[in-house]
């Protein structure tokens, strides 16, 4: 329906834009998705397909969504961050690299449990992987809190 039809005001209009169907006069159609419905960031790559399905231009197979400049990705995910529609974690690293020199692993800790909860960072293992040091050095001396 959507490749021949648009939806406004509440009705169905036929496309002014596109190409002819031959054998129908003044039918014209166009490349277009039907409707998507809206996901949740927190459901992964499920959310990854869709971003990817709002930006990539006529995609012929999931192995096309995943593919960016020449190279086929391993995720949905990674496809998104290398395309750019994706933030990176970055400012995450370097608000732990910046509270790493003043403040406490227990207070390390507790703001890495704040970005977990509340930022949504796309790769948390690489933050974790990134910090852990600082983040348990009281606990290697065993005054862990």
């Amino acid at each position: 329906m959507s490749k021949y039809y648009t939806w406004n005001n509440k009705s169905w209009h036929r496309r002014k834009q596109g190409t002819h169907v031959a054998g129908y006069p003044g039918v014209k159609q166009a490349q277009a998705l039907g409707r998507v419905y809206t996901i949740s960031p927190r459901q992964g790559e499920c959310f990854y397909l869709r971003l990817l399905l709002h930006n990539v231009k006529a995609p012929q197979s999931f192995a096309d969504l995943r593919t960016v400049d020449g190279d086929l990705c391993s995720s949905f995910r990674e496809a998104c961050l290398k395309l750019g529609l994706l933030e990176d974690d970055n400012q995450y690293h370097l608000a732990m690299e910046e509270a790493a020199v003043s403040n406490s692993p227990a207070s390390l800790r507790t703001l890495f449990a704040v970005i977990l909860a509340w930022c949504e960072p796309s790769n948390p293992l690489e933050i974790y992987d990134n910090h852990k040091e600082a983040m348990a050095e009281a606990c290697i001396t065993h005054t862990c809190t």
